[in-house]
């Protein structure tokens, strides 16, 4: 495989598109042509994005294998050599009915992903022409477009970025899609880069809880993934969200958590987990820990240890609640 790769990297544009005529006429089972395919659009994408995107114009909306977002890719790299000369290209396809949504709900991900890659572009020189650009979009497509663009998102394109989330995106997309750069930057700067990256987009409290959830739920369960959590690492993912969040901390511990408990892995217990939950509860003097621990957290074979962890609930209304989930 890595001498086909690097023959594949050697050849020019013009052979690999005579290879991907030879596939064409060899009558092969389709998986296996979508393979042979996508291996030479991947690299074509990269030495020349217009000729790829031209060979296979009339596939966009074929969502066989990984084709549409290899294609997407083709407009990222066109992009950033011509912005205006691959925008007019996407919108003679989509005048054209290249890029018709084919489902009930009018949903079309590869419009989506292309759009993405078109409104990034445009974030990164003219803020106002990506904000135009996405209001041109369905609602129904305006978020899954804008994830596009947050893969990566520079710091300097945050607050643009964030403008545009509030102004295009539904209310009830708004914060989570807020929240998942946060996933992006938790992964490679730690908790002190979603601190950053929620000041330079003036984030306001709903905003910040989403984001302070999202980070803190996907850094634990990151470390959950790969070793035994710490009462150190755990504090630390406690004290920033109480400092960050200070009124929603607790019900984040719980769910932060709940995540870690939920997942089947060897590193960390429901036993050892729970403890932790049940550690920030007392040491909280409320609810909200425990019960967003409980209401997050479900395991058909520990109805048992849930029931007994409901019992610490103070609050004789909430308690029953949670107890009818593990009858």
């Amino acid at each position: 495989m890595i001498r086909f790769q690097n023959q594949l990297q050697e050849m020019t544009a013009d052979e690999l598109v005579a290879a991907l005529d030879e596939i064409a006429a060899l009558d092969l089972p389709i998986e296996s042509q979508a393979s042979l395919e996508q291996a030479i659009i991947g690299v074509l994408a990269k030495k020349d994005p217009e000729l790829a995107l031209n060979r296979f114009k009339d596939r966009l909306n074929d969502n066989r294998g990984l084709t549409g977002w290899m294609l997407s890719e083709a407009m990222k790299e066109w992009c950033k050599k011509d912005t205006g000369a691959a925008t007019a290209w996407l919108d003679q396809q989509i005048a054209g009915g290249k890029l018709d949504s084919k489902s009930l709900d009018g949903r079309n991900h590869t419009r989506s992903m292309f759009e993405g890659q078109v409104i990034g572009a445009l974030l990164a020189n003219d803020p106002e022409a990506a904000s135009a650009r996405l209001a041109t979009l369905p609602e129904t497509q305006r978020q899954e477009a804008m994830r596009i663009v947050s893969t990566p998102l520079k710091e300097e394109q945050q607050a643009d970025y964030a403008n545009m989330i509030r102004e295009h995106l539904p209310e009830d997309d708004r914060n989570e899609t807020l929240a998942q750069v946060a996933s992006q930057i938790v992964a490679s700067k730690d908790y002190a880069g979603v601190s950053s990256y929620m000041e330079r987009i003036s984030a306001t409290p709903e905003e910040r809880t989403a984001i302070v959830t999202e980070a803190a739920t996907d850094k634990l369960g990151s470390v959950a993934f790969n070793e035994k959590i710490t009462k150190e690492q755990g504090g630390q993912m406690r004290d920033w969200a109480l400092s960050n969040s200070a009124n929603d901390a607790n019900k984040i511990t719980g769910k932060a958590l709940a995540q870690v408990a939920g997942r089947s892995n060897q590193n960390n217990s429901f036993e050892e987990v729970s403890a932790f939950a049940v550690q920030y509860h007392e040491a909280s003097g409320n609810d909200e820990v425990m019960v967003s621990f409980l209401e997050n957290s479900y395991d058909p074979s520990k109805k048992a240890q849930h029931r007994e962890l409901a019992e610490k609930i103070s609050d004789p209304q909430r308690r029953e609640q949670i107890l009818k989930r593990f009858k």
